[in-house]
C-alpha cells in the first residue's frame, strides 16, 4: 500500500490531523534486495580475481620449480655400487657384505644399433641336384661360408638334399639371387628376429658381474679369518661361473647376428616348371602340364608292359592251350 491509499484509509476511519502530517512527512524507502544482490555479486567478483591472481603466480613458481627439478634429475648420475662391498667398520674385524645383486651399471649403454638374427628358408627344383650343390658349395666357400647340416635321400632315381647354411649377413641378399639364378626358386622366405633386448641385458650382467668379481679380489686380500676367505671364495666361484655363461650366450648372439641360417631344400626333378606370370602364360604353362602328364602316362605304360612282358607272354600260352583244347572238345 503506498502513502496516499494509506492516508485514504486514515481519513476514512477519522485519524488525528497530527498522525496524517507525520505521515505526509515520511520518504519513500528504496527497496534493498536489490542492493543485496549488487553487493554479494561485488564480492564473489572480487574473490574470484584474487583466486585467479593467486593461481597463475603459484601455478607459474610451481611450473618453474618443477622444470627445475627435471632438470637436476636428468643430471644425476647413478653411481655403481658392486654387488657386494666390504665393511670393515667391525672391531672385531669380521667380514660383512651387502648383496647388491639386482643393480645396474651406469657405464652400461645401449647398442647403438638392432641385434638382428636373420632366417631364409628357399626351395630349389632342378634336374641335376649333384651338380647344383657343388656350385653352391663353391659359392658358399667363396662369400667366407660353412654348411652345418646336410642330408640327401634318393627316391625313383631322384635326389633331394637338405642342408642349412651360414652366411654373413651382409651378403645374405647376394647368396639368395644366386640361388634364383642357379635353380628354379619355388619358394623363398627371410624371417628376422629382434634379440636387441636380449642382447644388452646380456652385456649390462656381464660387466655387473665383472665389477663384483673385481671387488671380491680385493676383498680376498683383506680377509683375515679363515671362514671369511671360504665365504669369498664361494661367492667368487658362483660370479666367475655365471660369466663364463653369460660370455658364452653372448657369443652365440654374435654369431647369430653375424651369420645368418639358409634352410635350403633341393629336389631334383624331371622337368623343371618356373611360375608363370600372366593369363596367356598360365593357359600355356597348364597345357605344357597335360601334355607332360599324357606322354608320362605311356611311359608307364610301356615301361609297366616291358618289365610285364614274361608274365604276359606265359598268360598268352596258357590261354592259347585252353582255347585249343575247348575247340577239340566242341567238335
Amino acid at each position: 500500500m503506498n502513502k496516499k491509499d494509506y492516508i485514504a484509509e486514515l481519513n476514512s476511519v477519522h485519524a488525528p490531523d497530527s498522525l496524517k502530517a507525520n505521515i505526509e512527512q515520511l520518504q519513500a524507502v528504496q527497496p534493498k534486495a536489490k542492493r543485496s544482490y549488487l553487493k554479494i555479486s561485488g564480492i564473489v567478483a572480487a574473490c574470484l580475481a584474487v583466486v585467479i591472481a593467486a593461481s597463475a603466480v603459484f601455478g607459474g613458481t610451481l611450473s618453474a620449480s618443477k622444470s627445475n627439478n627435471i632438470s637436476e634429475e636428468s643430471d644425476i648420475v647413478l653411481d655403481y655400487a658392486p654387488e657386494y662391498s666390504a665393511d670393515y667398520a667391525d672391531s672385531a674385524g669380521s667380514l660383512h657384505y651387502t648383496n647388491g645383486a639386482n643393480s645396474t651399471p651406469s657405464s652400461v649403454k645401449p647398442t647403438s644399433s638392432r641385434k638382428l638374427v636373420k632366417t631364409a628358408t628357399v626351395e630349389i627344383h632342378t634336374k641335376d641336384a649333384d651338380s647344383l650343390m657343388k656350385k653352391i658349395n663353391e659359392k658358399l666357400t667363396a662369400e667366407g661360408g660353412y654348411s652345418t647340416q646336410y642330408s640327401d635321400d634318393k627316391y625313383n632315381e631322384s635326389l633331394t638334399v637338405v642342408t642349412t647354411l651360414q652366411i654373413p649377413t651382409e651378403k645374405l641378399d647376394d647368396f639368395i639371387s644366386f640361388l634364383e639364378d642357379s635353380g628354379t626358386v619355388v619358394s623363398k622366405r627371410v624371417e628376422t628376429a629382434d634379440i636387441t633386448d636380449s642382447y644388452t641385458d646380456i652385456e649390462s650382467k656381464i660387466t655387473a658381474y665383472e665389477a663384483e668379481e673385481n671387488t671380491l679380489l680385493e676383498i680376498l686380500k683383506k680377509c683375515e679369518t679363515v671362514s671369511d676367505v671360504i665365504e669369498v671364495q664361494d661367492r667368487l666361484s658362483t660370479v666367475r661361473a655365471e660369466l663364463e655363461t653369460l660370455k658364452s650366450t653372448k657369443e652365440k648372439y654374435d654369431t647369430q647376428v653375424s651369420y645368418s641360417s639358409i634352410n635350403l631344400t633341393i629336389y631334383e626333378v624331371e622337368r623343371v616348371q618356373k611360375p608363370a606370370t600372366g593369363f596367356s602364360a598360365e593357359v600355356l604353362e597348364k597345357l605344357k602340364d597335360n601334355l607332360y602328364d599324357i606322354g608320362q602316362f605311356f611311359r608307364e605304360l610301356g615301361i609297366f608292359l616291358l618289365s610285364a612282358s614274361p608274365y604276359i607272354a606265359m598268360i598268352a600260352v596258357v590261354a592259347a592251350v585252353v582255347i585249343v583244347i575247348i575247340k577239340k572238345k566242341r567238335r
